[in-house]
C-alpha cells in the first residue's frame, strides 16, 4: 500500500525535524547532566572567513608525555580516555592518567582520539627520550563574539589566563560550557 504524496512529505519532514532534535539534544546533554571541569588553555587562531570568529583551543589533556605520565602503546585514531585530577588552587583540572579502556571510578575523564604519536628527546626521559600523544577531544573551536578573538589572544598574551569550563558526560565526551578568565567564569553555553 502506497502512502498518498502529502502523507510521504509529513514523514520525510517528521524524520528531518526528529533528527535535528536529536543532534540539539545530543550536544546539551553533557551541559544538563555532565560534570564540569575547568582546564587551562591558550588561543591559537581567532578568525575564520567561512566561520566567523572562533578561537582554536589547546590543553594541557591535548600533549600527553611520558615525562609527566605512563602512557599506553596507542596509534593514530585509537581512543584514549584520559582521566583527570583537580582541581588544583587555581580551580584547574590536569592530565592524572591515559588508557585506551574507559575508566572505573568517579574521576571525570575525556575520550579522545588520538591524533599523533612521536619521541622527543629530553634530558627527563633520558637518552630514550619521551614519548608524546597528542589527543583531540572534539573541544578545539570555540565560537566568540564578532571581533573578540584577537582580544581574547591579546588578554593571554599579556599574562591573563584563559581556561575552558568543560562538560564531561559518563562516556567522557566533553562540550564547551563556557569560558573563564582569571578565575571568572566570562560566557555560558546552553540553551537555558
Amino acid at each position: 500500500m502506497r502512502l498518498p504524496l502529502g502523507a510521504r512529505i509529513a514523514l520525510v519532514v517528521g524524520v528531518m525535524l526528529a533528527a535535528l532534535v536529536a543532534m540539539v539534544v545530543l550536544r546539551q546533554w553533557p551541559l544538563l547532566h555532565g560534570r564540569e571541569v575547568v582546564l587551562a588553555t591558550e588561543p591559537v587562531d581567532p578568525r575564520s572567513l567561512l566561520r566567523g570568529d572562533y578561537v582554536i583551543l589547546t590543553y594541557r589533556a591535548s600533549r600527553l608525555s611520558t615525562a609527566t605520565l605512563p602512557l599506553p602503546e596507542v596509534a593514530d585514531g585509537d581512543t584514549l580516555y584520559v582521566e583527570l585530577r583537580g582541581p588544583d588552587h587555581r580551580g584547574l583540572w590536569r592530565p592524572a592518567a591515559a588508557t585506551t579502556e574507559k575508566p572505573d571510578g568517579d574521576a571525570p575523564f575525556l575520550r579522545g582520539t588520538v591524533r599523533g604519536v612521536w619521541t622527543d628527546f629530553d634530558a627527563a626521559c633520558g637518552t630514550e627520550g619521551c614519548r608524546t600523544i597528542s589527543v583531540e577531544y572534539g573541544i578545539e573551536s570555540y565560537f566568540v563574539p564578532e571581533n573578540s578573538g584577537r582580544d581574547l589572544e591579546d588578554l593571554v598574551r599579556e599574562g591573563g589566563r584563559l581556561a575552558v569550563a568543560v562538560a564531561i558526560d559518563g562516556s567522557g565526551r566533553g562540550v564547551i560550557a563556557g569560558l573563564v578568565i582569571d578565575g571568572e567564569r566570562v560566557t555560558r553555553e546552553g540553551l537555558l
